[in-house]
């Protein structure tokens, strides 16, 4: 696929919304990722394509503000990493992934596996029956609301912004994106037109919203070594000398009442699993980053005492709530 050929694919479809199939079709390494890449950020940046003066006549510079939707086998943030590339904070928030569920999870409907042939054989009827018919209404509606638009767009992406989520310093940035397509939604719902309601609007969108966000945060391999750790915390892994490769805590807020539960995980318990070195390093680095370490005298580590059958030994840990190893690993 060549510059060229994208750059027309994107003036074909300006203003509208571009969908790519397999985007890991794109050549291998990190030029194919950055091909896409720059693919990306020319279909959703007014600036468009810029080119020669010589060639103005016959191919002048275009303005686009597409949206993208692509489909991956491997994800957006995994190819990255295979192509030895860092996606930055601005494209992260250009280049939005939302992972599909495992087919057990319900697949790309969120529904039960036995569910997904009628709901596919449903939707292609529909397809069939309704392609393009809502389009003249929705165009009609909107021209004749033009005035009332940008309040009620403003409205209903407070009313989404609004709702409690814990995340980081660029959540709300990628929270905004979604806000603005609930709004859309709303506002179709309010021309009539929508086969929804706005109860399973607003939950589809904030699902897709929050799993959207922790696919940012979390990059694969720090969720598979956070599903890693609770999986082996709930088989009750131990070392050689049948100690727990892990500790578990749980505290109680004397006003609320509320208990919070913690895990402390010993140092070596990567060593057993077969985690890696590497791994180890890398998943404390990036708790601790975050702010996800619980302190221990103002340290992030934790020094307790095991006894066992050869006498009482001292070991490492670090300690994190259970609920943040929950989120990390996207359950």
């Amino acid at each position: 696929t060549t510059h060229a050929a994208l750059q027309e694919f994107v003036n074909m479809s300006r203003d509208f919304a571009i969908c790519v199939d397999e985007v890991n079709h794109f050549e291998h390494g990190s030029s194919g990722f950055k091909k896409f890449m720059d693919f990306m950020n020319a279909a959703g940046k007014s600036s468009g394509f810029r080119r020669s003066a010589a060639v103005q006549d016959e191919l002048p510079d275009t303005y686009n503000r597409s949206a993208t939707l692509g489909t991956t086998e491997n994800s957006p943030s995994q190819l990255a990493l295979d192509a030895g590339i860092r996606i930055d904070a601005g494209a992260q928030h250009r280049l939005m992934e939302i992972p599909i569920p495992t087919q057990s999870e319900g697949g790309i409907f969120y529904k039960s596996p036995k569910q997904s042939g009628r709901l596919i054989e449903g939707l292609n009827q529909a397809i069939i029956a309704n392609q393009a018919v809502g389009m003249a209404p929705w165009i009609e509606y909107l021209e004749s609301n033009t005035d009332q638009l940008s309040k009620r767009i403003g409205v209903h992406m407070k009313n989404f912004m609004d709702r409690k989520y814990r995340g980081d310093q660029s959540t709300d940035t990628v929270k905004k994106r979604f806000a603005f397509v609930y709004a859309a939604g709303r506002i179709f719902i309010d021309a009539g037109l929508a086969p929804w309601d706005e109860k399973l609007l607003l939950s589809s969108i904030w699902e897709l919203f929050i799993s959207c966000d922790r696919a940012r945060r979390f990059p694969p391999v720090i969720s598979k070594t956070a599903s890693n750790l609770l999986e082996a915390k709930r088989i009750v892994a131990k070392d050689e000398n049948d100690q727990p490769l892990f500790r578990q805590n749980v505290t109680k807020n004397e006003k609320t009442s509320a208990t919070q539960s913690w895990v402390c995980v010993r140092t070596d318990a990567f060593k057993y699993l077969n985690l890696g070195e590497t791994d180890f390093k890398t998943f404390r680095a990036f708790l601790k980053d975050h702010g996800y370490l619980k302190k221990h005298r103002d340290r992030n580590s934790i020094r307790y005492s095991r006894k066992h059958r050869f006498g009482k030994v001292s070991m490492d840990g670090f300690t994190v709530r259970e609920c943040d190893l929950k989120q990390i690993a996207r359950i």
